[in-house]
């Protein structure tokens, strides 16, 4: 028993060494047994392979041209062989709760899950300019406030005039026809996809220069909507990368992807 004792506390001394190490060594095999192989990628809900390229998932998809916001969310930090890397991306939201304005940035779906994560219940008496079911959108204004109960003893009745209609003799005026676009002919035609970045009618190009305008029109519906290229992308086969906003304006963001002609407008 005593020789028993006496190993006991070195072995737990070295297990305590040992194990850590070992754990470290195993996860840093299987991030470099990742390199060069396919990997999928959620990002908001739209799945796409990429070749991993890196350690860690950050600078995967830092490798790959996958931008990621401060605020948006990645896990898992070091993908194994077989998982995806999510990415929740961050919406810049404007939240007026009772006349106090706050800038934020959010990962939740619906206007109840903000309003839950802001740390907000909903009342009697609490009016919502949005429907707690509706899906959020970036640049989306939340405001929230109280009726104003009115003492009937004490509020003033505002005086009713009435006042005679006076006919006048008004010239219809012809409604202004839109102006037109010129393009320049230079067309493609193919995938588009979106991402959430900046919100606002932009989008990212390979064949196109930074700064260009241009006109994307949905062949499933003919909708149409000019943005300009502020990013390079996408890269995964696609011919354009819609930002949220103007994705949303010519097709619905549930289905991910829309047939669409590109072409470039002066």
């Amino acid at each position: 028993m005593g020789i028993i004792r006496k190993l006991f506390f070195p072995v737990m001394i070295l297990t305590l060494i040992v194990v850590p190490v070992f754990k470290n060594i195993s996860a840093e095999k299987d991030s470099a047994f990742l390199d060069g192989k396919e990997l999928l990628v959620v990002d908001n809900g739209f799945e796409f392979k990429i070749r991993a390229i890196g350690n860690g998932s950050e600078e995967i998809l830092r490798n790959s041209g996958i931008v990621v916001g401060e605020k948006d969310i990645v896990f898992p930090a070091k993908p194994k062989e077989g998982q995806k890397i999510i990415i929740l991306r961050a919406m810049p939201l404007s939240l007026n709760i009772f006349g106090k304005s706050e800038e934020i940035f959010t990962s939740k779906k619906t206007v109840k899950e903000v309003l839950e994560e802001a740390g907000f219940k909903v009342s009697k008496g609490v009016f919502i300019n949005y429907s707690l079911g509706e899906e959020v959108s970036p640049g989306m204004k939340i405001k929230i406030w109280k009726k104003k109960i009115v003492n009937p003893i004490t509020e003033k009745k505002p005086k009713i005039e009435i006042k005679k209609e006076v006919k006048l003799n008004t010239v219809k005026q012809k409604p202004k026809a839109a102006p037109k676009i010129q393009k320049t002919g230079e067309t493609q035609t193919g995938s588009a996809s979106w991402y959430s970045y900046i919100p606002g009618n932009y989008c990212a190009s390979l064949t196109f220069p930074r700064g260009t305008k241009l006109l994307v029109t949905n062949l499933l519906n003919g909708r149409s909507v000019i943005v300009v290229v502020n990013d390079r992308g996408p890269f995964n086969g696609r011919v354009i990368d819609l930002e949220r906003n103007a994705f949303s304006k010519i097709a619905s963001l549930s289905a991910g992807t829309a047939r669409v002609k590109v072409e470039r407008v002066k």
